[in-house]
């Protein structure tokens, strides 16, 4: 299996659909999160893909990926709302905890600049 292909395999896989029985909500607990070590340099997904990655990352951008307003057009009326931990909550010590450790590994990236679609 090639990069493309496992990358392509990973949306929508009937493993994700499971009974409501076993899709219970249980409070992050974010010391079991497995995150790479301070200083993390992430490897970019169109470089990894070889000479074609580029060229592959943007048509999935294009094809999988919705625009801002059709986004949210879709969750209007949508039977499920996103769940946010109530330990998570904006500004907590754990959230702030979180992202700084989300930072430190280069997961998360900050900007002030409203992000734009080439």
């Amino acid at each position: 299996t090639s990069a493309a292909e496992a990358f392509g395999e990973l949306r929508g896989q009937s493993i994700y659909e499971v009974e409501a029985d076993f899709a219970k909500v249980l409070p992050l607990d974010v010391s079991s999160v497995s995150l790479p070590a301070a200083g993390f340099q992430p490897v970019d997904i169109a470089s990894m893909l070889g000479n074609e990655g580029e060229a592959f990352v943007e048509e999935f951008l294009h094809s999988a990926v919705l625009k801002e307003k059709d986004a949210r057009e879709r969750l209007i009326g949508a039977p499920v709302r996103p769940y946010m931990d109530e330990r998570m909550r904006f500004g907590s010590s754990e959230h702030v905890s979180f992202l700084a450790r989300l930072m430190d590994s280069n997961k998360l990236e900050l900007s002030r600049e409203r992000p734009t679609e080439s």
